[in-house]
């Protein structure tokens, strides 16, 4: 099983969770309250419509939970505990505030997004989204879900010049707990949850429920997790990775060339030089290269809608070749990890270029 989410953000129904919640927001929810306190974290269902288990839930239930508010602020919170979820990548910080005594009864009260690039560190920027949800109160807890490695509860970011430490949001803030996680951690919980509107399926195979997943997905970087399953108590364990930074593994002629020429000008071709937007970039100037005429300096937007109109033939092959590059990858990893239990292709890129894989890419 091959599959990407189709819903703009990487929508999810989860057992007692709005399906309006973004599904690494989703996820950091979950890390929050299981790292709170509580001696079992939420049960994560399996997906609607694979196969049921004998003695086991057949499907993750959505709860109704509506959202209250996407940006009017001032609702009064007096009932349950404040949590904010946050998803940091490269480009832009988007940031949500929920209310709720438990992990099967959390609403979302507000969301916002922000341009990383108005906020020389972290912490500034958070600050920002509680003086915007205009409460008297501090959360309870925070859980920034943000795109590179994490250690010691902090995230020196890949892509950006960021710092997003747990112990800062403690410090800074006065807020009981601070959680940072690796960004496709996060993706990773919330694929157990995906249920089956919410894939679109490129490869059938035989699903076995309780065997490894994988998820791959590009955007900002390239982000990569294993999801391994525990227990029926614990449920699933993610595993993060820095597989984006492991050498491209070309395929033909043309991508041998490709990797030559990245080789030449940055001394060493990695995955995410090819799989992110600015990869999309490097392919078409490598494309440009080859080609006598056109050189024009294009972004991945630009690039994407020509390729997928047909307006451009060079723009078109970039798309191509980094389509055909990340279904290796996700190959590759599918291989190393025997995910019986699905591969997925998460990421907002890959959304955007559905339309040519159904041309059969």
């Amino acid at each position: 099983l091959v599959a990407t989410s189709r819903r703009a953000g990487n929508l999810v129904v989860g057992a007692g969770v709005s399906s309006a919640m973004p599904l690494t927001a989703r996820a950091s929810l979950f890390a929050t309250h299981a790292r709170s306190g509580s001696r079992r974290g939420p049960r994560l269902g399996k997906p609607v419509g694979l196969p049921a288990t004998s003695g086991r839930a057949g499907a993750v239930r959505p709860h109704g939970v509506a959202l209250l508010s996407s940006g009017a602020p001032g609702r009064r919170l007096t009932t349950g505990h404040l949590v904010v979820s946050g998803d940091i990548g490269g480009t832009n910080a988007r940031f949500t505030l929920w209310e709720g005594t438990s992990a099967e009864d959390f609403q979302c009260v507000m969301k916002k997004s922000y341009l990383t690039e108005h906020y020389p560190e972290f912490i500034g920027c958070l600050k920002q989204f509680l003086a915007d949800t205009e409460t008297s109160e501090l959360p309870q807890a925070v859980c920034i879900a943000a795109a590179g490695p994490v250690s010691d509860n902090a995230c020196v970011m890949t892509n950006l010049k960021w710092t997003v430490s747990g112990q800062e949001i403690h410090d800074q803030l006065g807020i009981s707990e601070g959680i940072v996680i690796n960004d496709f951690e996060a993706v990773g919980y919330g694929v157990p949850c995906l249920t089956k509107d919410r894939l679109m399926t490129l490869n059938q195979g035989q699903y076995q429920e309780h065997m490894p997943r994988v998820c791959i997905g590009a955007g900002t970087g390239l982000g990569q997790a294993l999801i391994v399953y525990v227990n029926d108590i614990e449920g699933f364990k993610v595993i993060p990775s820095e597989g984006g930074h492991a050498t491209y593994a070309p395929r033909g002629d043309r991508q041998r060339d490709l990797q030559a020429w990245v080789e030449e000008k940055e001394k060493y071709c990695e995955i995410e030089h090819l799989l992110c937007g600015e990869g999309l970039k490097r392919i078409l100037g490598f494309i440009q290269g080859q080609t006598s005429g056109d050189d024009e300096d294009l972004e991945p937007k630009q690039i994407t809608e020509r390729g997928l109109s047909g307006e451009c033939d060079m723009c078109s092959e970039a798309l191509d070749i980094f389509l055909e590059s990340i279904g290796a990858e996700a190959g590759h990893m599918a291989l190393r990890s025997l995910a019986y239990g699905g591969v997925y292709i998460a990421g907002g890129i890959t959304q955007k270029l559905m339309r040519r894989v159904d041309e059969g890419v």
